[in-house]
């Protein structure tokens, strides 16, 4: 497998698409903040959104944070066969049919999977739902998660059957069907090949 190393226009360009798209233009006045974090060294790329901090009823703000290389390993070999299995989505196939590396795929997937959790709690925030309840109510499960991969068992699926977590793959990869080559020219654009890791 290859191990691509990314700049933030990764970021701006999935982000920019998701706008023209649609994705944050909603029927009520609605704010939403992305803020950038760097990370060095040699991590697995990463990325999360914080729902911690967010004000008022229509505005959310989220931390995107990324390291700035991504390679494919077991966790992330274990989540593609999850998401084959529970949305009959092969991202290896996909990345045959477009002449593509996996990578570039899997980069978009978890860009796209942290939109689709800003975009549902932003909506939630609007509609009066409480994210701490959603939190609370689905903390079990992401516990039982831990406690497995502890055992060193596979919790992939039950990961992928959390509420949110469904809604954001779901979100990720019906974009991507949708989009698909305006996000390969935006991360081909801006990730390069830096070296080789085993699979």
């Amino acid at each position: 497998m290859k191990k691509y190393q990314l700049n933030r226009g990764v970021i701006k360009g999935i982000l920019d698409l998701c706008d023209d798209e649609g994705v944050f233009k909603k029927d009520f006045l609605g704010n939403l903040q992305i803020g950038f974090t760097e990370l060095y060294g040699d991590n697995i790329f990463s990325i999360h959104s914080d729902i911690s901090r967010y004000s008022f009823f229509t505005q959310a703000e989220f931390d995107i944070c990324y390291a700035e290389n991504y390679f494919i390993d077991e966790s992330e070999e274990k989540m593609f066969k999850a998401l084959k299995g529970l949305h009959d989505f092969d991202i290896y196939k996909m990345a045959n049919d477009y002449g593509v590396d996996v990578e570039i795929l899997g980069i978009m997937f978890s860009f796209l999977h942290e939109v689709g959790h800003a975009f549902e709690y932003l909506t939630m925030i609007h509609d009066g739902k409480s994210l701490n309840e959603l939190s609370e109510r689905t903390k079990p499960l992401y516990d039982e998660v831990d406690k497995l991969e502890k055992k060193g068992m596979d919790g992939s699926v039950l990961y992928r059957t959390i509420t949110q977590e469904r809604h954001a793959d779901i979100f990720a990869l019906t974009f991507m069907v949708n989009n698909i080559h305006e996000l390969i020219d935006i991360v081909q654009s801006n990730v390069e090949v830096v070296g080789l890791e085993e699979a």
